[in-house]
């Protein structure tokens, strides 16, 4: 359980790293936004790498929390303190939606594309056939 919570605290600072460092500004220009990853390149890098663990921490606690939610509905026991910290990750992203809504859309939707992606649904069938 503490590597879930360690795997939420990371994805929340590499998020908030991710809408500091990554220079996307509105309107947007693609000369304003090369222009910036040229002339600041470790921000571009440091923002790349805090999206990339990120997207991986939020998209991990966010697939374990599906499928024991699936687990509950269909009335296995589901570990609920893994539904409560999926929970707090969909929170994150409302404060994250705070600062700035279109870091955090693209936050979100590569976080739940992937989660989704990584899903293991025959497992998933099998466990609920039992």
């Amino acid at each position: 359980m503490f590597i879930k919570w360690l795997k939420l605290l990371v994805g929340i600072m590499s998020g908030l790293a991710f809408i500091k460092w990554f220079p996307l500004d509105l309107p947007f220009s693609l000369n304003g936004f090369l222009t910036e990853c040229i002339l600041n390149p470790l921000d571009f890098f440091a923002s790349s790498i805090s999206f990339i663990i990120g997207t991986l921490c939020h998209a991990s606690i966010l697939k374990e929390g599906f499928t024991e939610f699936i687990e509950f509905i269909k009335g296995r026991k589901g570990k609920v303190q893994i539904i409560f910290i999926s929970t707090f990750s969909l929170v994150s992203f409302y404060v994250f939606s705070s600062m700035s809504v279109l870091h955090t859309a693209l936050f979100f939707s590569f976080s739940i594309l992937y989660g989704i992606i990584s899903i293991d649904y025959y497992s998933i069938r099998q466990k609920t056939a039992d």
